[in-house]
């Protein structure tokens, strides 16, 4: 069974959302080193949502890996072939 990763939000007590998380520690330092750096929400938001999907389809791809040792190991090839099946190709 393929892990399900998805977006946390987490949000301030006003309701604004102040960081996204995946539950992939690569994943959730890039987002927060955006944060950090002041991107707009809409972009680490909406990154953390494509890197669900991408870590999902990954994990699928090596399941006898873990998420961590698949990312550190991730080849450009594997990238094109996660856009490939984006659009279906």
């Amino acid at each position: 069974m393929a892990a399900s990763y998805t977006v946390a939000l987490e949000r301030d007590p006003g309701g604004v959302v102040v960081r996204a998380r995946v539950g992939v520690p690569l994943v959730d330092d890039y987002l927060g080193y955006l944060t950090a750096v002041g991107r707009a929400t809409t972009t680490w938001s909406s990154y953390a949502y494509d890197l669900a999907v991408f870590c999902r389809w990954l994990a699928a791809q090596r399941a006898d890996d873990g998420i961590d040792a698949a990312l550190h190991g991730l080849s450009g090839a594997q990238v094109f072939a996660f856009v490939e099946h984006q659009f279906g190709t």
